[in-house]
């Protein structure tokens, strides 16, 4: 039934009687009308009538169990070095079996999106599922990972969350906000003056700006907006010396 829509008429009380809840609604509607007589002798009355029909619609909708289930299966989440995560999970027990696990990773906890596909015959020796998940940035932050089941008829079930704090070097510059609509912002922390080049890179490798900054003090810059997508932005001085990577992610 995914994608699809059926129509039912509804009898019999019992069934009825699922559809828990009550609710009201009224219906204002204003009159705007004007009526002229005019009656030589005797006297003479003008009415005015009106009337109005509302139809209502009620709409109920269900999903089946089956694709919006209540449980989740467990992950592992340990940080391997400054920019790496490993991701492990072992295979639950489902009736159907013809899917594959998809690996998702959000900044936030809230927007997840899909960094890859593993097979669901890809097991290791260890009877184990394991995913590496690899960050260019060098920014301290959160990394928040799920595996998702994706079902070949469209449903799916998650798995737990896990949180990985990666990278080592504190905040430079701070992306805000983050994720955004499509503003890209930067918070600046440090206190010196420097001028920054600036680079975005989105996740094809793509260079789709570069431009250059100058910064007397803590402050807030915007530079440009960006189309829905996964971004990287790289701050570099003059020197090439000092450096730093963030992550942006643009959902409208």
């Amino acid at each position: 039934v995914l994608n699809q829509q059926l129509c039912r008429v509804i009898t019999d009380t019992t069934t009825i009687n699922t559809f828990y809840g009550t609710d009201s609604m009224v219906y204002n509607y204003d009159i705007n009308v004007s009526a002229n007589a005019t009656v030589t002798g005797g006297s003479s009355f003008v009415f005015v009538l009106t009337s109005a029909l509302v139809n209502f619609h009620f709409e109920y909708c269900t999903c089946p169990p089956l694709i919006l289930p209540n449980w989740t299966f467990p992950i592992n989440a340990n940080k391997v070095d400054a920019q790496t995560a490993e991701i492990t999970w072992t295979k639950p027990n489902l009736a159907d079996e013809d899917y594959v696990y998809e690996l998702e990773v959000s900044p936030d906890g809230n927007r997840f999106y899909n960094e890859g596909t593993i097979s669901k015959d890809a097991l290791s020796a260890d009877g184990a599922f394991h995913y590496n998940y690899r960050t260019s940035s060098n920014q301290q932050t959160n990394y928040y990972f799920r595996v998702k089941i994706k079902f070949a008829n469209g449903s799916y079930r998650y798995s737990q969350t896990k949180t990985v704090q990666l990278g080592t070097q504190k905040g430079i510059f701070t992306v805000f906000p983050n994720p955004s609509k499509g503003i890209v912002g930067i918070k600046f922390d440090g206190s010196n003056p420097a001028t920054w080049n600036i680079q975005i890179v989105n996740i094809n490798g793509q260079t789709i700006y570069n431009g250059k900054v100058d910064v007397a003090g803590p402050t807030y810059k915007q530079l440009t907006t960006l189309s829905d997508g996964m971004y990287w932005l790289r701050l570099s001085d003059q020197t090439g010396q000092l450096s730093a990577v963030n992550q942006l992610l643009i959902v409208k």
